[in-house]
């Protein structure tokens, strides 16, 4: 499920289990999204504002 979430603000956002493998998302403002067990494989995340969290892992 390749979804273009470019640019989209998704600050806050309640995505838990969310699947966004492939997902677009490109530049999009999740900084305090909820992203626990959500799939983000092969998202392209590239210039996206992502919890403190996530920006560990990469």
């Amino acid at each position: 499920s390749s979804a273009d979430l470019s640019s989209a603000n998704l600050r806050s956002a309640d995505l838990r289990s969310a699947d966004l493998s492939s997902a677009n998302l490109w530049n999009a403002d999740l900084s305090s999204a909820n992203l626990r067990s959500a799939d983000l494989s092969s998202a392209d995340l590239s210039s996206a504002n992502l919890p403190d969290k996530f920006k560990e892992k990469k």
